[in-house]
């Protein structure tokens, strides 16, 4: 389908910018005016506690998102940001936190993990997994199901998912309910698509993940780590397919208008030569980051939809694919 339309009506404040400077205030309110949606928006009240966790000898924290019953689903959530941006703050991590709390009645742990070039691989992922635990053994304390605790990210937050459910599954012992991957970077490399490139033609570069500029955020990633096969399925030295063979059922959110769409796409149907249960869901007329908007555009809000389903249900329609 078209770009949604108010993306599309806004796409001309991006037209001539390659790059932006957070100092200028003509950049700083273009780009304002840019992440703006059509109406007001303000997320659910919930409570919210910090705690500082420790994964190795790295120290970080993460954010509880409300309070259970007992026996309510539980969800870690990951924001994106190549790895090198983002924080506890940003709509991928607090507004989605807020609003699946809402749709859940559960809760959710956000994580605050390190970023680069503080630390590289395989830092963050590993800080995700320690959620993950800590989530499980904190079960009680929380109010949630142990047995209902699931896993997911954004963007670079699916892959560090990815790789901490994939280290997890190999570990042995704790391992979440299911996966939530939205436009996820499972890939280290990949072959670009010439329909998704005729696709994302003409849109402006700040909305492009060019094939180069991709490959430098993973690179500054990896580190040229001498074992890096956790971090994206094609490292694996089994093969991508070996790589998945295992996981929980996993919901892959993959953004219509997205370069990182075709990682997502390969990651499907390895997916589907594994036997791994996966269910596809495409955000039609999106960008990648959607869920950094607000649930005032239908697709967002559809999106945390399919999210709440997922992580309330624990299972997975893998006939949606």
């Amino acid at each position: 389908m078209p770009l949604e339309p108010t993306l599309a009506a806004r796409l001309p404040l991006l037209d001539d910018l390659t790059t932006w400077d957070p100092q200028d205030p003509k950049d700083v309110a273009r780009i304002r005016q840019w992440e703006r949606d059509t109406e007001p928006y303000e997320g659910p009240d919930v409570p919210t506690r910090d705690v500082q966790l420790t994964a190795g000898a790295s120290h970080f924290r993460v954010r509880v998102y409300g309070a259970g019953a007992g026996t309510d689903p539980c969800l870690v959530w990951v924001h994106g940001g190549a790895f090198a941006f983002g924080d506890l703050e940003m709509n991928e991590a607090d507004l989605v936190s807020r609003e699946l709390v809402a749709r859940t009645g559960g809760v959710v742990v956000s994580v605050d993990y390190s970023l680069v070039p503080h630390v590289t691989y395989p830092v963050p992922h590993r800080q995700v997994a320690a959620a993950v635990r800590w989530a499980v053994e904190h079960a009680a304390e929380l109010g949630v199901d142990p047995r209902r605790v699931s896993l997911g990210g954004a963007s670079a937050g699916g892959a560090l998912s990815l790789a901490a459910a994939r280290e997890l599954h190999a570990a042995g012992g704790v391992e979440p309910a299911c996966l939530v991957l939205a436009y996820p970077v499972a890939h280290h490399r990949w072959r670009t698509d010439p329909e998704q490139e005729r696709l994302m033609t003409g849109l402006p570069p700040l909305v492009r993940f060019p094939p180069e500029a991709i490959a430098g955020i993973n690179d500054d990633y990896v580190a040229s780590h001498d074992d890096p096969r956790w971090a994206f399925v094609d490292l694996d030295p089994d093969g991508p397919v070996a790589a998945v063979t295992g996981l929980p059922p996993a919901l892959v959110l993959v953004c219509e208008y997205d370069d990182l769409r075709t990682s997502a796409e390969l990651l499907v149907e390895q997916a589907a030569d594994a036997g791994w249960p996966v269910e596809r869901r495409l955000c039609a007329g999106m960008l990648h980051g959607h869920l950094n908007r607000t649930p005032v555009l239908d697709e967002v809000a559809a999106s945390l939809d399919a999210i709440a389903r997922v992580v309330r249900e624990g299972t997975i329609d893998s006939r949606r694919v």
